[in-house]
């Protein structure tokens, strides 16, 4: 046999693994010879593969499974699906899908049947763990890994776990990466947190959680296509999906205040490792001062999106309360300001290009709750530092607030007098003997009407022109962003 002829063998024994899946997903009954008798087609295809991975049988096999071309362009045809006992009349393609990936994507409630999906998933992980990593070729990260995560099982997460760390082990050169899931077709799920650590966060499952942060060995300051740590998912989740508010409050607290590692050390009854506690405090500290696209962090971009709830549990962090200060009689907090109002204290201070761009686009907490709803917004200032923040804004800018107070109402007399003034009305006599009606104070002919009228012009032109100037302003404009 050729090579070409091996190629094509080794196409239609695949095409058929395909075919046998599609069956499993659209028959409704299947019995459990059939089910058992998959399960060894498959044992028996991947162990061939492992056993001898540079044979001559081997090699064309191992080039179709790691082609994405193929897996782009491959379609089941009628003869091959009839092979497998299932009935079609015309050709199904694959859709960049890796076997792994649509033996995953496969619903399926019968016990028997997710059974035998579950040891052919294992099967394939165990012989051929290249496919973990493979995505969808149309649809960046979706990726065996990160669809695991979404549907929550566990038991493959950790074969899979297992498996990666296992290669690691063996070869220092050779590792599995996950790639992170981007694009719309994720948008308002689970899955637009991006990184495996995020779609976590967003279902909300600690088991999870744990599993790829030390299983897998992820960092959790990694960031996703946009910029967007997980407490940025987070907080963009609970703003399209507010019933699952409760649960990322809870997810939330779980992860910033490193319960997970204080959690493994109770159930082993020995103490947690202080470096590595360290290292995960750390971790969360600089996700919390991360900014994302949008340069915003995860507090100013709860103030945004009115996420109070995760902004008060966001502020309460040590990042932002530096300092305690504890006696007998008084408790004192203080507290980083920097992003609740934007201090400007030397006017003179000249930056790069880099950092002017991040001072155009930088946006306190104040700006943004100026655009929420009163009853929202008084949530947002109630809060200890907010509203100390503003008492001392108070204090300093009032003056110019109390002046033009006392300039509106001087105003607003000298344009009443003037109104009543040019009300006025005069009675003479016409040519004709009849009684005519006129303005006495006339604009242009009485000096006092004119120069107010004038006054007033000026002044609404001013701020005509202030409105107008705040409305093109870019960190004044109410933004969403995905």
């Amino acid at each position: 046999m050729n090579t070409k002829e091996r190629i094509d063998s080794s196409d239609s024994d695949l095409l058929l693994l395909y075919a046998h899946l599609e069956r499993i997903a659209r028959k409704k009954y299947l019995s459990d010879d059939y089910l058992k008798g998959i399960e060894s087609h498959f044992d028996e295809y991947f162990r061939s593969i492992e056993q001898n991975p540079t044979g001559m049988e081997s090699v064309p096999k191992l080039t179709l499974l790691n082609s994405d071309k193929w897996a782009k362009e491959a379609k089941i045809t009628p003869q091959i699906a009839k092979v497998a006992g299932v009935d079609i009349s015309e050709n199904i393609p694959i859709n960049g899908d890796s076997v792994l990936l649509r033996a995953m994507s496969i619903k399926t409630k019968n016990n028997s049947r997710k059974k035998t999906l579950d040891k052919i998933i294992n099967i394939i992980i165990k012989y051929c763990p290249f496919q973990i990593k493979k995505s969808h070729d149309n649809i960046k990260g979706a990726s065996p890994v990160n669809l695991a995560i979404a549907l929550e099982d566990i038991e493959i997460l950790k074969t899979m776990s297992m498996k990666i760390k296992k290669i690691k082990a063996m070869s220092k050169t050779e590792k599995i990466d996950i790639e992170c899931a981007e694009g719309e077709i994720f948008q308002d799920t689970v899955m637009m947190a991006g990184t495996p650590l995020g779609i976590a966060s967003l279902i909300c499952n600690k088991r999870i959680f744990n599993i790829i942060l030390k299983k897998f060995e992820q960092k959790l300051h990694l960031v996703n296509e946009k910029g967007d740590t997980l407490i940025h998912s987070m907080i963009k989740y609970a703003h399209v999906q507010p019933n699952k508010l409760e649960a990322i409050l809870e997810m939330l607290r779980y992860i910033i205040d490193c319960k997970f590692e204080k959690e493994k050390s109770k159930k082993n009854k020995m103490s947690y490792s202080a470096v590595r506690q360290e290292d995960y405090r750390n971790q969360i500290k600089i996700m919390l001062m991360t900014k994302n696209k949008e340069e915003l962090t995860p507090l100013q971009l709860a103030a945004k999106r009115q996420q109070f709830e995760i902004f008060e549990v966001v502020l309460q962090h040590e990042i932002y309360i530096p300092k305690h200060t504890n006696d007998s009689l008084f408790h004192y907090q203080k507290y980083d300001i920097t992003e609740i109002e934007t201090l400007a204290l030397n006017d003179g201070v000249k930056g790069t290009h880099l950092e002017n761009i991040k001072t155009e686009h930088h946006e306190s907490v104040l700006e943004y709750v100026l655009h929420h709803r009163t009853d929202k917004a008084s949530r947002f200032t109630n809060i200890t530092p907010v509203k100390d923040v503003i008492k001392e804004k108070w204090k300093y800018y009032s003056w110019p607030f109390r002046i033009w107070f006392l300039m509106y109402f001087i105003f607003m007399g000298i344009l009443s007098y003037a109104a009543v003034r040019r009300s006025q009305i005069r009675k003479s006599l016409g040519s004709n003997g009849e009684i005519q009606y006129s303005y006495q104070y006339r604009v242009t002919q009485d000096v006092y009407v004119t120069t107010v009228s004038f006054l007033g012009a000026f002044f609404a032109l001013i701020f005509i022109s202030i409105e107008s100037r705040i409305h093109y302003i870019k960190r004044f404009r109410t933004k969403t962003s995905a």
